[in-house]
């Protein structure tokens, strides 16, 4: 318990020899490798808070070392379907959703079926729905 009328650090700017006393402080950096602590060459001084804001970051950056996740491209699954073999992708035929009305039953008929994608487009459409494989 503090006593009455007496002042904390807070109160008198926070500033102590460790930095900040707030919980978020940066804890002064040793200098027993100054070129850690540089910028294109440039030594930063023990004291600046961009020094403790480059550990801060680095940090960071250590901690979520992970590989970014691959993911599979949701406008290509929507559209198309691989094959059993994996080789191929399937799709629907286009013209074939709304305004049937004025289409001749000839032209629905042929639009029935799906179509095929082979060669190099399949190959891409394969590599965008299995990611990593």
């Amino acid at each position: 318990m503090e006593e009455p009328g007496s002042r904390n650090s807070r109160e008198e700017g926070g500033l102590q020899p460790g930095g900040l006393n707030d919980g978020f402080s940066c804890p002064r950096p040793s200098i027993s490798d100054p070129s850690q602590f540089s910028v294109a060459g440039v030594e930063i001084p023990p004291s600046s808070s961009l020094r403790c804001s480059l550990r801060f970051f680095e940090s960071l950056r250590l901690r979520n070392a992970q590989m970014a996740k691959v993911k599979t491209h949701k406008g290509i699954a929507k559209r198309f379907k691989l094959t059993g073999s994996g080789k191929k992708a399937t799709h629907r035929s286009a013209n074939r959703g709304h305004i049937l009305g004025k289409k001749s039953a000839k032209r629905k008929r042929q639009l029935r079926g799906s179509g095929i994608v082979c060669g190099a487009s399949a190959k891409m459409i394969a590599e965008a729905l299995r990611p990593g494989m």
